[in-house]
């Protein structure tokens, strides 16, 4: 696997136009997976204003998530649309006896309702499939934790299994549930026509898609941005008083501080920002002066939500527009259990349990 790394001055997409240019591949067997739509149409016109008529054909541009679709396509079962899913999910639901163990069985009784609590299973499903976790493994692995979180994964496990068991005697499929077909032979096969992948800026990769691009990385090339070169002056100086006043409290750490980490997955990462939000407010720093810059909407939601339940107020310059991540989704399923709060105990349990520790992908020692 080959990398290039770029810094927050660089533009990515016509980086990639000139790298593509200066390598002198052949754009026939050439695949470009572009982060957005917008960076495939912007990359297709660096690529035609920097190559000229050398750029007459263009490689292949797709997304990653179009690129998975086209894979579960290739499996040959047919899909399921979004009412057919839900129809499915409808009947696993009035299936499941312990439905109730993850909302009262009230929702069923209304097209509205189950509307709402229907999206929130769909995109946990996804959300597992996608992170390829197997719910059935650690409800065999024996209960290391709270006797509820057992009995919420039990019962969703159970709509799991009765949502797929209606999906075989349907003969519709929803896309999620056919990831787990999709091998290494089905990987090679897909690649097979290109000899040089480009994966531009790839952001939180689910395990899936980390499975699928590690299967070629004898033809991958990643390109992707980094902070080493970036001016953070006008973040370490964001919503200052006056110009060079300093605030007071007791342990404030220096501004100008900069930490690095790293982290494996979104919800991780989420987990790491309270961390340090947390810290931070600890040493003296006022909430409204601490400002959270991120390109990954789906965190920046799942952040903003876990805040505004600490009552913290929180200061964006990006990602508010998207919805929730699915992850986010499963844990409103056990929320009504933390109605009169979380103790330390009950956390520490929580973050302990084989599921989690799965979901952040990490080992940790007891």
């Amino acid at each position: 696997m080959r990398v290039e790394r770029l810094n927050f001055q660089e533009d990515p997409a016509a980086y990639t136009a000139q790298w593509l240019i200066r390598e002198g591949l052949d754009p026939l067997k050439t695949m470009v997976v572009a982060p957005t739509q917008r960076f495939k149409t912007y990359f297709a016109s660096c690529l035609l204003e920097l190559g000229g008529t050398k750029s007459a054909l263009s490689p292949r541009l797709i997304t990653s998530s179009d690129l998975i679709g086209e894979m579960i396509a290739g499996t040959g079962k047919q899909q399921a649309n979004s009412m057919e899913k839900l129809t499915l999910l409808y009947r696993a639901c009035e299936q499941t006896e312990e439905i109730t163990e993850l909302y009262p069985r009230g929702f069923l009784a209304s097209f509205s309702s189950f509307l709402k609590v229907a999206g929130r299973f769909l995109r946990t499903f996804e959300e597992l499939a996608r992170e390829e976790i197997d719910l059935k493994r650690y409800l065999e692995n024996g209960s290391s934790g709270p006797p509820f979180v057992q009995q919420n994964l039990g019962a969703l496990h159970s709509l799991w299994r009765n949502y797929y068991d209606q999906q075989e005697k349907a003969g519709r499929f929803d896309p999620s549930f056919l990831l787990g077909e999709i091998g290494s032979a089905a990987v090679m096969d897909y690649f097979d026509p290109v000899t040089h992948v480009l994966l531009v800026s790839p952001l939180s990769l689910t395990r899936f898609e980390r499975h699928v691009f590690g299967y070629i990385e004898d033809r991958l090339t990643v390109v992707y941005q980094d902070t080493e070169d970036y001016d953070f002056s006008r973040i370490l100086t964001f919503r200052s008083k006056e110009a060079g006043e300093e605030r007071p409290g007791k342990g404030i750490r220096p501004r100008g501080s900069v930490r690095f980490f790293q982290a494996s997955s979104r919800m991780e990462q989420v987990m790491l920002m309270l961390s340090l939000i947390g810290d931070e407010i600890e040493h003296g720093a006022e909430p409204q002066d601490i400002a959270v810059i991120n390109s990954d909407s789906q965190s920046a939601m799942m952040l903003y939500d876990a805040l505004k339940q600490m009552g913290v107020e929180a200061n964006y310059s990006e990602g508010l527009s998207a919805k929730s991540s699915p992850l986010y989704q499963f844990f409103l399923l056990i929320s009504r259990f933390f109605s009169s709060g979380l103790d330390s105990g009950i956390f520490l349990e929580l973050i302990r349990n084989e599921f989690f520790t799965e979901l952040l992908g990490n080992e940790y020692d007891e």
